[in-house]
């Protein structure tokens, strides 16, 4: 994957990358989905949704990187 070499270094993308844990659908669920905190939020998926190439996409444990998003202030 080339787009790792943009980034090599960068702590925040490493965390992106490889994150301490990851959160299920269910947990994010009992807390509404919104972060609590302002911050850049990776969304993985355990089964890739039809019509969607990820072949170029990260790969963490199993899961695939498939978005990153962007929650600027708390709810």
């Amino acid at each position: 994957m080339e787009w790792r070499k943009n980034f090599a270094g960068e702590e925040i993308i490493a965390r992106l990358l490889q994150p301490e844990r990851l959160y299920t659908a269910a947990e994010t669920a009992v807390r509404d989905g919104t972060p609590r905190q302002a911050g850049l939020y990776p969304w993985y998926f355990a089964a890739i949704p039809t019509g969607v190439d990820a072949n170029q996409c990260h790969r963490h444990d199993g899961w695939t990187l498939l978005y990153c998003g962007i929650s600027p202030k708390k709810p």
